[in-house]
This record gives C-alpha cells, sequence and structure tokens, in this order.
C-alpha cells in the first residue's frame, strides 16, 4: 500500500469514528439512491469509488467492518456465479 493510501485509510477510519455508524449507514443511502437516480453507467462507476470511501470508513467499528466485509464477499461469490452461468443470484439481506 502506498504511504498516501495508507493516509488517506487512517484518515477516512478517523472519520467514520467521528461519523458513527448510522450516519455513515445513512451516507451510503443517499449515495445508493443518487446512483439509482441518475442512472447511468458513470454515475455508478463513481457511486462505487464514493462506495469504497464509506467502506474504509467502517474501519472505526468491528462490527461495521465485518458487515462491510460480509457485503464484499457476497459480491465476490456473485462474480464468481456470474463468470460460470452469465446470471447474476438474487440479492440476499445481510444478517
Amino acid at each position: 500500500m502506498a504511504i498516501y493510501d495508507l493516509t488517506i485509510s487512517k484518515e477516512l477510519k478517523a472519520m467514520g469514528g467521528k461519523m458513527g455508524r448510522e450516519e455513515i449507514a445513512l451516507r451510503a443511502l443517499v449515495v445508493a439512491e443518487q446512483i439509482v437516480r441518475v442512472g447511468s453507467y458513470k454515475n455508478a462507476i463513481a457511486g462505487i469509488g464514493r462506495m469504497m470511501m464509506l467502506g474504509q470508513c467502517c474501519n472505526f467499528d468491528h462490527y461495521w467492518k465485518e458487515k462491510r466485509d460480509i457485503g464484499k464477499s457476497y459480491e465476490v461469490t456473485a462474480l464468481r456465479v456470474y463468470k460460470n452461468s452469465e446470471k447474476y443470484p438474487e440479492m440476499q439481506e445481510v444478517g
């Protein structure tokens, strides 16, 4: 990891501690809504970047980090299914 990335990672973790669980989750919902509302491929990809930064904010809290990592694992599995069948599995609620 580059020094710049490490600095940003530490900064985002600190921001997560300041924001707390609820504010991070609400921000993620706002970003997701904006992605859907605009509906463009370019905005969807930019939204991925925004969500990645919110995901980094979750490093302040073990439980939130665990939930984020469940989502990452789910998407890896979904991508593997897609690679083999060209059909994404239905989204399941994360418990």
